[in-house]
């Protein structure tokens, strides 16, 4: 059960912003707070790919500021969260003992949800406060607390692994 809250809500997160969720998720493997050894997903714990995962969130967390951002549904970017969300489950599961599928499936679906979703907030907030930037760095908020309770429940949050 533990495990598909964690991946709902990375999955969610990965809706929000595509790299955030696993960029997180890489530094808690980095850190030893998820296990990937001896899983299909070990090379996680490769320092460029977590710094490479790391840039891409900083500059998808600036870009997304701007007017010219392109809108996050468009399919290339519904895809691209699709698959942050199921990789970022995939790994979840792995680091969990648990199948990677169930992850996958989970993440993705939230991934979706949390595409048009993260949308229609932002889009709301943007309205009552009259302005963008305030809602998008709410949003941001939002999404950074949705993947770090990801990563806490996935640590001990009563998961087995």
């Amino acid at each position: 059960m533990w495990l598909l809250i964690a991946c709902v809500l990375s999955g969610l997160a990965s809706g929000g912003r595509t790299f955030l969720a696993p960029a997180l998720l890489a530094w808690a493997v980095a850190f030893a707070w998820l296990p990937l050894d001896g899983t299909t997903l070990h090379w996680v714990d490769s320092g460029v790919f977590r710094w490479l995962l790391t840039v891409l969130a900083v500059l998808e967390l600036l870009g997304d500021k701007s007017p010219r951002a392109p809108s996050r549904k468009q399919p290339a970017a519904v895809v691209a969260r699709l698959l942050s969300g199921g990789g970022c489950g995939a790994l979840l599961a792995l680091a969990t003992g648990h199948a990677p599928w169930v992850g996958i499936v989970v993440g993705a679906g939230a991934a979706v949800a949390g595409t048009w979703g993260g949308f229609a907030l932002r889009r709301r907030l943007a309205e009552r406060l009259g302005h963008d930037l305030p809602a998008a760095l709410i949003e941001d908020a939002l999404v950074l607390m949705l993947a770090a309770a990801s990563v806490i429940l996935a640590m001990g949050g009563g998961v087995p692994g």
